[in-house]
């Protein structure tokens, strides 16, 4: 189980209990699921009391499960959602500037692979994504269009990404447009294009599918 696969069939909602020193909270997150299971590799976990049959679990990516805020042995609720939405687009930035230099340098391959590892996204969510099976990018989702708890990404989604540079002048909210388009202002100046780079799904969605 991961965040996303070509085959998605499914969206769970997965939700848990997190401690703090002042407090106890709840927190929820969001995964894909194509119908796979595995089975417990030993004994111990292979059938609780009581049950003969070893018991098929749902495995999820030991950096992904620990973006999305899960630790070791944490004990998860695990409901299907029925609510999720076909995303038109989301907006994502990267999480440090290594991260953004790491996307400038592979965007053309995560075009072509993007579907293949993230299908369900929701807002405040970091995403993991491998490049070549090696290196890791961090991306915070923004927001989602349309507005809703989570949504899946198909084939006509556009991923708009923020940069993060490690140095450059600072641009007062009144200068940040939250679109790719630089609109006019009343003054007569542009705007400054705050997200810059869109990947087209729909390359690699042809490609996974051939």
């Amino acid at each position: 189980m991961d965040s996303g696969t070509v085959g998605i069939t499914k969206v769970l909602e997965l939700s848990w209990s997190q401690k703090s020193p002042t407090k106890k909270s709840r927190r929820t997150a969001y995964v894909g699921w194509a119908g796979g299971s595995a089975q417990a590799e030993n004994a111990k976990d292979a059938a609780p009391v009581g049950r003969k049959d070893p018991v098929d679990r749902l495995e999820i990516d030991a950096l992904y499960g620990r973006a999305l805020g899960l630790s070791n042995g944490q004990t998860v609720d695990l409901t299907f959602f029925k609510e999720a939405v076909t995303g038109q687009s989301i907006h994502v930035e990267p999480l440090t500037a290594d991260d953004w230099e790491i996307l400038e340098l592979h965007a053309g391959y995560l075009e072509e692979h993007l579907l293949r590892q993230i299908r369900v996204v929701y807002p405040g969510q970091i995403l993991t994504v491998w490049v070549y099976q090696q290196t890791l990018i961090r991306l915070r989702v923004v927001s989602t269009s349309p507005t809703a708890k989570c949504v899946k990404l198909d084939v006509d989604a556009e991923v708009v990404v923020a940069p993060k540079t490690r140095r450059g002048p600072v641009l007062a909210p009144a200068d940040i447009a939250p679109t790719a388009i630089s609109a006019d202002r009343s003054d007569g100046r542009k705007r400054p294009k705050r997200w810059v780079g869109r990947f087209d799904t729909r390359r690699e969605f042809q490609k996974a599918m051939s």
